[in-house]
């Protein structure tokens, strides 16, 4: 795999010598974590965020090709990031999985995979098998290298993985405002179509997007946050938006 400064990528933690925490990326590449990288703020006990054979979301910072090792950052990465990064490997194991069944055959799953891999993220992958029809599908398995019978195992795979499963997001925002009429500009600012804005008690909201996956479901939340906060400035309202989970 080639790995390009700036990255999110998932590694395993392979051991901790006194404040560095060492990462191994893939078979060739090997990541390192400087004690100031681990989290933001006093850090009592390293082992409270990492700890050998655990899998983590680090961000490259900066890769030294010929020694093979990468800076990392593990405080750098953001939780949608994360998400994302965690979706997209989930999706890997799957889609090697299907592969496996239908070639029966390591190298060429190896081979297929390694092709996908090359064009887009396994994730988007599956979004993007949503968007097409099924000739055009099994014309792009087969530029793969799939015969027609594994095109078609496969098709019928992952149409019946994918149709059901939704994900969701959510993210929790404070809003309040000084104005007589504060409860009505606060209802104008969260009244937004389609948009599920729960009310957990004043003045404590949370979002809720659903979607076929993470990307999908964050675009949808970018959006709904996007509004709130123009509304908010022009109805002359506090708004804190905290992390999304």
């Amino acid at each position: 795999m080639t790995y390009e400064e700036g990255d999110i990528v998932i590694g395993t933690v392979d051991r901790l010598v006194g404040t560095t925490v060492f990462v191994k990326l893939d078979s060739e590449m090997e990541g390192v974590i400087n004690f100031s990288e681990v989290a933001p703020g006093r850090i009592r006990n390293i082992r409270d965020y990492v700890n050998p054979g655990q899998r983590i979301v680090v961000k490259i910072m900066r890769i030294d090709v010929q020694n093979k090792r990468a800076d990392l950052s593990l405080r750098r990465v953001n939780q949608k990031e994360k998400k994302e990064c965690m979706a997209n490997e989930r999706k890997e194991k799957e889609l090697s999985t299907l592969l496996k069944i239908v070639t029966k055959n390591d190298d060429k799953t190896k081979q297929i995979f390694d092709k996908i891999k090359s064009k887009e993220t396994v994730l988007d992958f599956f979004e993007n098998f949503l968007k097409k029809n099924e000739k055009e599908i099994l014309a792009e398995f087969e530029d793969f290298g799939l015969n027609d019978q594994e095109s078609k195992e496969l098709f019928s795979m992952l149409k019946e993985k994918i149709k059901e499963k939704k994900v969701n997001v959510k993210a929790e925002f404070t809003i309040h405002s000084e104005a007589e009429n504060g409860v009505e500009k606060i209802k104008g600012v969260l009244t937004i179509k389609n948009a599920d804005i729960k009310y957990l008690g004043a003045p404590h909201y949370m979002i809720n997007v659903e979607d076929k996956d993470y990307k999908e479901a964050n675009k949808k939340m970018k959006e709904i946050l996007d509004e709130i906060t123009k509304r908010a400035k022009v109805e002359g309202c506090v708004l804190e938006i905290k992390e999304e989970k």
